[in-house]
């Protein structure tokens, strides 16, 4: 944790594709360590999703 693995990771994956082609990611809102990496290399949120139970 905190070497910068998950945006290195992130980074890489946006050079596997053709510019201009998309690239998704999904994450868990509430997993902000993912969020921050995602953020670094230069991804941007489009939604967000709520999961819902009933009690």
């Amino acid at each position: 944790q905190g070497a910068g693995l998950g945006r290195r990771l992130a980074a890489a994956a946006r050079r596997l594709v053709p510019d201009g082609a998309p690239l998704w990611a999904q994450i868990a809102p509430g997993n902000a360590a993912s969020v921050r990496a995602f953020l670094a290399a230069g991804f941007r949120p489009v939604g967000a999703e709520a999961l819902l139970t009933a009690g």
